[in-house]
């Protein structure tokens, strides 16, 4: 069951993350000039988390399975000398963009009248399977050969 805040954790991140992205682009002339290898890792970080809720795993412990990962990323981000708030906002917009799929509010649609999977009210009884007893020879066509 998603807790109603787990939207707003995920607005919030968006926002910090589109925030974090903006500031990193005025304070510098090439924010997103990154290594190949440290785009790898940001990828890694993205694709982490986006399998981790496909695996499917609530949002909030998808977040906190990302929170080693993330203190990694931004050591490396440091030693390398990359903008961390680019890095970082890259990975927090995904991260609450994401959210707010998985946490959007489901809403039932007029034109379906069925569950998906079917009820236990709607489900059928199932007649018991009997075992077939094998037949007996037909003996009524036995004598009789054609002349």
């Amino acid at each position: 069951m998603l807790v109603r805040s787990d939207r707003h954790i995920a607005l919030l991140l968006a926002c910090v993350g589109g925030i974090s992205l903006v500031v990193a682009s005025l304070a510098s002339a090439h924010p997103f000039n990154m290594s190949p290898s440290m785009q790898g890792v940001l990828t890694c970080g993205v694709l982490g988390f986006v399998l981790a809720i496909l695996h499917p795993l609530p949002y909030r412990q998808a977040l906190r399975v990302m929170l080693p990962i993330v203190a990694v990323q931004l050591a490396a981000f440091a030693a390398h000398g990359i903008n961390i708030a680019a890095a970082m906002g890259i990975e927090a917009l995904v991260y609450g963009v994401v959210g707010l799929i998985v946490t959007r509010p489901l809403e039932a649609s007029e034109d379906v009248e069925e569950p998906l999977h079917g009820s236990v009210q709607a489900a059928q009884p199932v007649a018991p399977v009997t075992r077939l007893q094998p037949s007996a020879p037909d003996t009524t066509t036995a004598g009789t050969e054609a002349a």
